[in-house]
């Protein structure tokens, strides 16, 4: 099984992700028309959107990959332990680190700091104001 892998199907107007615990697929060009990426990080089980790139949270590797709109790829290591959930803010991404039970900000140039939550969290998301986690 390759751990490595992205898959995303766009049907209609509607997202959908296959896998069995982990996304394998694809960039839709156009509805029907899949590019597949490989070499993210190892596990990539969150997905999220930055406004120009796709980002996942790779739950083996304990990183964050950039994907960016020609397919080049950047993985940012130094997560919290196992990250499960991402999201982003408008100007930072967010992981929600399952084993680690914290979050990690993973600022435009790099940067990682992390902040301690309650036991487990296993999504995250931006309200507009506040990162929250479910735990």
């Amino acid at each position: 099984m390759n751990r490595n892998k992205i898959k995303i199907f766009i049907t209609a107007l509607i997202l959908v992700l296959f896998g069995c615990g982990i996304f394998y697929g694809a960039r839709a060009d156009a509805i029907g028309t899949m590019t597949t990426y490989t070499g993210t990080g190892s596990g990539p089980d969150g997905i999220a959107f930055d406004g120009a790139n796709m980002w996942t949270a790779n739950y083996y590797g304990s990183s964050v990959t950039k994907i960016a709109p020609g397919g080049s790829m950047t993985t940012y290591t130094g997560t919290g332990s196992y990250p499960i959930g991402i999201a982003f803010d408008g100007t930072n991404m967010w992981t929600a680190n399952y084993e680690g039970s914290s979050v990690t900000k993973v600022a435009p140039d790099g940067t990682m700091t992390d902040y301690e939550v309650d036991l487990y969290p296993q999504a995250i998301a931006f309200d507009g104001t506040n990162m929250w986690t479910a735990n």
